[in-house]
């Protein structure tokens, strides 16, 4: 979203917007605010938004209000209610879960979606009988792990990245392959015992 800033000399109107995390700013060299407020719909027009991730609470009537108590229970039962459909088809399996139902650990569960993870981590929460806070927990992390988490090298280059940042004179670009090589031989090493 671009927002109207007046200049600092009250002549003219300025619009300024974020893209890709950087203040912009540009001037629309009027004094009207109606033209001004023309040119930043114009604009805004033209910046896109990558698509949000997670469910589309649009595609099945619940975008309304989306902070109001009422569309956020409706919103939870929805999900309860999906997660306790797929897992209906095996009762005995889920009974855990299903009789009577754990609201809240199926609303977690039906955050999962369509996807194979959903019985395996229904099936872990039964095996364990997990209350509400352990199960939510578990859910969560597990359906992180279950989405994909960042890649070891990812998650490598944002370590290096921190420590590089945080102890600036102990950090040397030359050391990080004889580094990653050391841990990788300690690695193999703890694997084979």
């Amino acid at each position: 979203m671009a927002s109207l800033v007046r200049n600092p000399n009250g002549l003219t109107w300025h619009l300024k917007w974020y893209e890709a995390g950087r203040p912009r700013i540009r001037s629309l060299h009027t004094s009207d605010r109606a033209v001004a407020l023309a040119a930043k719909l114009a604009e805004e027009r033209t910046h896109t938004r990558p698509p949000r991730r997670g469910i589309r609470w649009a595609s099945i009537g619940l975008d309304e209000d989306p902070r109001s108590n009422t569309t956020l229970t409706a919103r939870a039962t929805r999900l309860a209610e999906y997660a306790a459909a797929m897992l209906g088809e095996e009762p005995e399996k889920f009974a855990w879960l299903l009789n009577p139902p754990r609201k809240t650990t199926l609303k977690e569960l039906g955050r999962i979606g369509p996807s194979p993870a959903l019985k395996e981590i229904a099936s872990q929460v039964c095996a364990l009988k997990l209350r509400t806070v352990a199960a939510r927990t578990f859910i969560v992390r597990a359906r992180g792990t279950a989405r994909g988490g960042p890649s070891l090298a990812v998650a490598l280059s944002r370590a290096i990245g921190q420590f590089a940042k945080t102890y600036p004179g102990q950090f040397l670009a030359e050391n990080i392959a004889a580094t990653l090589e050391g841990l990788a031989g300690q690695y193999r090493e703890q694997a084979a015992a």
